[in-house]
């Protein structure tokens, strides 16, 4: 079955990707894309690089319930593996591979999966909140975007109960493996404000990316809009959100009073990927090395 919906998720990737070249015209998409501003494309990198740190700082938040002795930098490469390897796979189910690399320090693969399934809910809640901001860019609606994050902090304070209820529910009952160990509410409010943090960075890189592709838009925009185009592309299974993601941003971004030609759009698209997916495997191709070589 899950060979089936990879082949799926592939044939899927291949007919959108034949589409977009139907539509765009490549040659011009890469003239605007060679004239990208390259100092802003660098600091995207940082910025994408610093959001990978975060989300292992956030990591190493959860693990440290069981006094985790494994190093912040060897965390990292297993972080950055570990991600590089979701965005080759439906839906990242891949990102569990990670709590394999700990395996060799003592950790038990039912807490590390379990880490990883706290890491995943902590991100669909920052997500959500960065969602709103395309809301408030649009109706000036910042106090509602600003309420939300209270709510959904609150929320993330007192998570542990709210799945325990959940969970009562037949066909939800799964969600108690959450509540299987439980961690401090000082652990939990960590982790989400370092997760917030992270998505932020990330978002950004994108948003810079497009700056340095041509298309100026309003940055908080942007980070609405790629929240909601991720939630789309997560959503849709393919792996890596190809093609999903990038439909889903440029209807939320064309409609502005400052329409820009398709093929600025198709270069920012690029731009973005290369700042985000290209830096992970990158990344997460030498880390996966290094730890190979280790093992």
């Amino acid at each position: 079955m899950e060979n089936k919906r990879i082949l799926f998720s592939l044939i899927v990737v291949a007919v959108l990707l034949f589409a977009a070249s139907r539509v765009v015209d490549l040659n011009e998409t890469w003239n605007v894309l060679i004239k990208a501003d390259l100092a802003l494309l660098l600091l995207a990198v940082f910025l994408e690089v610093i959001s990978l740190g975060l989300k292992t700082l956030r990591w190493d938040i959860l693990l440290k319930e069981v006094n985790s002795k494994v190093g912040i930098f060897e965390l990292f490469k297993i972080q950055v593996a570990g991600t590089a390897i979701s965005n080759l796979t439906p839906a990242r189910i891949g990102e569990t591979s990670k709590s394999l690399y700990l395996e060799k320090h003592g950790l038990k693969k039912r807490f590390t999966l379990l880490t990883i399934l706290w890491e995943r809910l902590l991100d669909f809640f920052a997500i959500i909140i960065f969602s709103t901001l395309i809301v408030s860019s649009y109706g000036g609606l910042m106090l509602l975007a600003l309420a939300f994050v209270a709510v959904l902090a609150l929320i993330t304070y007192h998570i542990d109960k709210l799945i325990k209820l959940i969970s009562r529910i037949k066909r939800l009952s799964f969600l108690g493996e959450f509540a299987m160990h439980k961690f401090s509410k000082a652990t939990l409010s960590k982790s989400f404000f370092v997760t917030l943090f992270a998505w932020f960075f990330d978002f950004l890189a994108i948003a810079i990316a497009f700056h340095a592709a041509g298309v100026k838009l309003n940055i908080v925009q942007i980070i609405g809009a790629s929240a909601i185009s991720l939630v789309v592309g997560i959503l849709s299974t393919i792996p890596g959100g190809l093609g999903s993601m990038e439909a889903t941003l440029y209807l939320l971004l064309n409609g502005t009073s400052t329409p820009y030609p398709i093929v600025v759009f198709a270069a920012a698209f690029v731009a973005a990927r290369i700042v985000t997916i290209g830096v992970i495997f990158i990344i997460g191709a030498v880390a996966a090395m290094t730890l190979k070589k280790q093992s």
